[in-house]
C-alpha cells in the first residue's frame, strides 16, 4: 500500500511540473486541466494534486511522455529528473509560421525562453495577437510553445494546416499513430477531419506560458 509521504511528494513533483508547463494554479483551472489532458476525473486529478492518490502506472507512462520527465523521478524522486536547462525560442505571427518549419526562414526580433527539452525548431506564438481561435482557454493573455518534432500523441493540441489555414486543434488518435481533430465544415457544424501526416500535422503544443 501507498503510504501518505508518498503521495504527498508525488503531488509535489507533480505541482512542480505543472509550474514549469505553466499550467494554472490550483483554484484557478489546475486540476481541470490536469483532468481534461489525462481523461480522468476532477476528483481524481484533484487527488493527484493535493497528495491524495497517485496515478496508475500506465497514467504515470502518459504523464512522463507528455512532461518528458523521468518515470522513476516522478512516482519515487529518484535524482533521475533533474530540471532542464533554458534555451531561446522565435516568437512567430501565424503567417511566418510555415516558411519557419521549413526553414525558408531565419532570423526574427523577438525571442522567448523554454526549458531545453523542446527541439531547436521549436517556436513560439503571440496569443495576445489574436490570430488563433481558442476555446479551451479561459483567457488568451500569454504565448504558445509548439514543437514541430515531437512526437503526437492522443488528446495532445497541436497545431493543423487544414486547406491552407491554420488552427490549433486538440488531437484525437482513433487508431495507432492515425490521428483525425474535430473542424468545422461549410454548415458551420463540427465534423471528424483525419490528418495526412506530416503534412498537415505542423507541431505539437508543448507548453502554455501565462
Amino acid at each position: 500500500m501507498i503510504g501518505n509521504e508518498s503521495k504527498i511528494r508525488f503531488s509535489e513533483r507533480l505541482n512542480a511540473i505543472l509550474d514549469e508547463h505553466n499550467f494554472p494554479p490550483k483554484n484557478m483551472g489546475r486540476i481541470s486541466w490536469l483532468a481534461n489532458m489525462f481523461s480522468t476525473t476532477h476528483k481524481g486529478a484533484g487527488n493527484w494534486v493535493n497528495g491524495r492518490a497517485i496515478p496508475s502506472r500506465k497514467t504515470l507512462k502518459i504523464m512522463c511522455e507528455k512532461f518528458n520527465v523521468n518515470e522513476e523521478w516522478l512516482q519515487f524522486g529518484d535524482k533521475a529528473g533533474a530540471k532542464s536547462k533554458i534555451i531561446n525560442v522565435p516568437m512567430l505571427t501565424k503567417s511566418e509560421i510555415l516558411n519557419y518549419v521549413k526553414q525558408q526562414q531565419l532570423n526574427f526580433p523577438n525571442f522567448v525562453e523554454v526549458q531545453d527539452n523542446n527541439s531547436s525548431r521549436t517556436f513560439a506564438v503571440d496569443l495576445t495577437k489574436g490570430e488563433f481561435e481558442l476555446d479551451f482557454l479561459i483567457t488568451q493573455r500569454g504565448m504558445m510553445i509548439f514543437d514541430p518534432d515531437r512526437p503526437a500523441a492522443d488528446k495532445m493540441f497541436a497545431l493543423v494546416n487544414i486547406d491552407d489555414q491554420l488552427s490549433i486543434k486538440r488531437l484525437i488518435e482513433f487508431d495507432k499513430e492515425r490521428f483525425a481533430v474535430i473542424s468545422d465544415n461549410t454548415d458551420s457544424k463540427n465534423e471528424l477531419h483525419t490528418l495526412n501526416l506530416p503534412d498537415q500535422l505542423v507541431a505539437i503544443m508543448t507548453e502554455i506560458k501565462f
